[in-house]
C-alpha cells in the first residue's frame, strides 16, 4: 500500500519538476554527514540542471 502511495506522489511531484530522494532513517542516524552530503550533491546537480537551461533560453 505505502509503496504505491509513494510512486503516486513522486509522479506527481517530477510533474512539478520535483526530484525525490530516499534516504532512510537508519543512515540519518548514523551516518548524518553523509547524508547531507548526498543532499547538497543532489542540489548541486540539480541547481546546475536548472542554470543550463536558463543559460539555453536567455
Amino acid at each position: 500500500m505505502q509503496k504505491g502511495y509513494d510512486a503516486t506522489r513522486d509522479k506527481y511531484f517530477k510533474e512539478l519538476g520535483y526530484k525525490t530522494i530516499r534516504i532512510k532513517n537508519e543512515n540519518i542516524q548514523t551516518d548524518l554527514m553523509k547524508v547531507i552530503e548526498q543532499i547538497k550533491k543532489t542540489l548541486s546537480l540539480r541547481l546546475g540542471e536548472g542554470a543550463s537551461s536558463l543559460s539555453r533560453s536567455g
